[in-house]
């Protein structure tokens, strides 16, 4: 993980400029961007590396993605309607949505840290699968060939389909089961 917490910082840190009218390159800043590069970040990797989605993971991942932009926003307000202003936050965050730069290096930053772990897994996944992947392999070949059979017989009337068919290969995925778990 620490090259993705490199890109969510050197990323937004390199690509603010301070060849602007206003300066968007302060570390308030810099910061609030490797801030909202972070929190997208981590949502993309749940995103990635979860298996079952549900509704529950959906809204969470969604509501975690979005949440930053208008707290952001609302800070340096509330800040403001306290009586307590800093210069530094002061519409940072204004300034810093209205930059394409930094909506640019938000797609940066999420295109080089998930692209780079969904291709690892992706070529995991083709050279080094584990025993579920292969198991699963086999049986998707079994239930290829078993079709292809009950196709090929299909025209005589002897297919393995029929009232016993689902059983059939309920029968075979506890069979391949079997062997998976012995070796």
């Amino acid at each position: 993980m620490p090259t993705q917490s490199a890109a969510c910082l050197l990323i937004p840190l390199y690509g603010a400029t301070p060849y602007r009218t206003l300066p968007g390159h302060s570390l308030w800043v810099v910061g609030k961007a490797a801030y909202v590069a972070l929190v997208l970040v981590v949502t993309a990797e749940l995103a990635l590396t979860v298996r079952n989605w549900t509704r529950l993971l959906a809204a969470v991942c969604t509501l975690s993605a979005a949440l930053p932009f208008p707290f952001l926003l609302l800070v340096w307000r509330v800040e403001l309607a306290s009586g307590y202003l800093d210069e530094g936050t002061a519409g940072a965050a204004d300034l810093l949505f209205a930059t394409p730069g930094f909506w640019l290096a938000l797609v940066a930053v999420v295109g080089l840290t998930a692209g780079s772990r969904y291709l690892e897994r992706a070529v995991r996944w083709l050279f080094f699968p584990d025993r579920f992947m292969r198991l699963e392999l086999e049986l998707m070949r079994r239930e290829a060939a078993g079709a292809a059979a009950a196709a090929a017989g299909a025209g005589t009337g002897a297919g393995e389909e029929g009232a016993g068919g689902e059983v059939g290969k309920q029968g075979r995925r506890e069979e391949a089961g079997e062997r998976g778990r012995r070796g």
